[in-house]
């Protein structure tokens, strides 16, 4: 029945309001069993509805645990081999391979900070100088 409701969806066009595409689904399942099972009834919805058949990618869940979403462990519904759900994935950019280091990051930030904090003590330090430099000169020094 779920998979009526997104074959709906498809077949309106609503979607394309929202995304300008069918966005894919990614199915998480519990076993291999019940992936050739949501495989089976997506097909045979498509058929039903003489429509393309939903771009849609199924994992097992222990697969998923264990190596990671941005694995080539995803099958998509047509072609059923293993391979990464997006492009991106084939080569994620240094930024997703590396250990994300909350500790480092917190003391660059705090490093940062403290050096604006120190900036902006020079500058009112440096105007509070100016102002007091100019309280000194008289007023009207043609007045003498």
């Amino acid at each position: 029945r779920k998979f009526d409701n997104y074959y709906t969806y498809m077949l309106s066009g609503e979607y394309r309001r929202h995304w300008g595409r069918l966005p894919p689904l990614l199915i998480v399942v519990p076993n291999e069993s019940r992936a050739r099972k949501v495989r089976m009834v997506i097909i045979e919805r498509a058929r039903w509805n003489r429509c393309e058949v939903l771009p849609a990618w199924i994992v097992v869940k222990d697969t998923l645990d264990a190596r990671g979403a941005d694995a080539p462990i995803w099958r998509n519904v047509t072609r059923w081999r293993f391979e990464h759900c997006f492009e991106g994935f084939k080569s994620p950019p240094e930024s997703a391979r590396m250990m994300l280091d909350l500790g480092a990051l917190s003391r660059k930030v705090n490093k940062k900070h403290k050096a604006a904090q120190t900036r902006a003590k020079n500058k009112a330090k440096r105007l509070k100088e100016k102002q007091e430099q100019i309280d000194r000169v008289p007023a009207d020094s043609s007045a003498q």
